[in-house]
């Protein structure tokens, strides 16, 4: 049975608040309920981990490789004598 009850937010949290509502089109009960939910569990590694989806890029030749770091160096030469030649 939910209990009602009064809470004072500081300005910051309750920027947060409605940034969440927005974003997630929830109302006020339900973002700060989740949040508390988030805040309060007894073992927070419980969760389930944060996942970062990935892409394939295709099939790529190994070789592109094996000069990375001449190519990098090369690619900075070029922008120096370029901000060289306009006087930066």
């Amino acid at each position: 049975m939910p209990h009602r009850t009064t809470v004072t937010l500081d300005s910051d949290v309750d920027e947060l608040v409605q940034h969440r509502m927005r974003e997630r089109g929830a109302t006020f009960r339900t973002v700060v309920n989740e949040a508390l939910r988030e805040s309060l569990a007894p073992n927070p590694t419980e969760r389930p981990p944060y996942r970062v989806p990935t892409f394939s890029l295709g099939p790529m030749d190994p070789a592109i490789f094996d000069h990375a770091l001449q190519l990098a160096g090369e690619l900075e030469d070029r922008e120096t004598a370029a901000k060289l030649r306009l006087g930066k």
